[in-house]
C-alpha cells in the first residue's frame, strides 16, 4: 500500500494514495458536471471567491446547519457555495436527517460533515500535486460542488451512510446532481446542476 506524505499549516498527515484505476474512474463521471459548469467562470483567486459573494451569485456557507456541520480543517475563504449548490446541500443534509429519524437514530449528535466546498484554481493545482484524486477543471473552482466525509460512516455506523446514499440516489434521479465516490480519502463529492 503507497502512502503520500502530505504537509499542511503546521504539521504532517498521511493519506493513501489513491489507485490509478480509481482517479481514471473519478476523472470520467466528473466529465457530466464539467459540461454542467463549462460556462461559469473559475475561481482564480480567493479575490474572484469575494467578487461572487458580492455579485449576489454565492453565499459564505454557515459553519453549521440542519444536518450538517462544515469541517473545521476547512479554511475560512473556502467556505462559500454558488446559491442554488447551497439549496442542494441543505436539501440533502435536511432529507438524510429526516431518513436517519425515520429509522430510529434520534441523536442530537449525528450529522454530516462537509470536508470541502469552494476552491481556486491555484488550490486546486496544490491538490493535484499532493497527490489528492483532484482534477483539473473542478467543480469546486466554480463553487458548484461540496464533498461530504463518509469514512467514518462507513466504519462506525454503516446504516446512517445507506442512509445517505438512498437520499443522493433520489437527487441524482432527479437530475439535481452528480454523486462521485471517492473511496480511498473517504467522501462522495456532490456537484450541483445549475438551474
Amino acid at each position: 500500500m503507497a502512502f503520500l506524505c502530505v504537509k499542511a499549516v503546521g504539521y504532517t498527515t498521511y493519506m493513501e494514495q489513491t489507485p490509478a484505476i480509481e482517479f481514471e474512474k473519478i476523472k470520467e463521471d466528473q466529465k457530466k458536471e464539467a459540461l454542467w459548469w463549462e460556462s461559469y467562470p473559475t475561481m482564480k483567486t480567493t479575490a474572484d471567491i469575494e467578487n461572487s459573494i458580492e455579485s449576489g451569485f454565492a453565499q459564505v456557507i454557515p459553519n453549521q446547519g440542519v444536518g450538517y456541520k462544515i469541517s473545521e480543517k476547512v479554511r475560512p475563504e473556502f467556505r462559500v457555495l454558488e446559491n442554488n449548490t447551497y439549496e442542494i446541500l441543505q436539501e440533502i443534509s435536511e432529507a438524510w436527517l429526516e431518513r436517519v429519524r425515520q429509522n430510529g437514530n434520534v441523536s442530537e449528535n449525528v450529522f454530516l460533515v462537509i470536508s470541502s466546498l469552494a476552491r481556486t484554481e491555484e488550490f486546486q493545482q496544490q491538490l493535484i500535486e499532493q497527490g489528492y484524486p483532484a482534477v483539473e477543471n473542478s467543480t469546486h473552482t466554480k463553487l458548484g460542488a461540496f464533498d461530504i466525509a463518509i469514512k467514518w460512516f462507513a466504519t462506525n455506523a454503516p446504516d446512517l451512510l445507506m442512509s445517505l446514499k438512498e437520499v443522493l440516489d433520489i437527487f441524482v434521479a432527479q437530475e439535481k446532481i452528480n454523486v462521485i465516490e471517492e473511496p480511498t480519502i473517504g467522501v462522495y463529492h456532490i456537484a450541483s446542476k445549475p438551474l
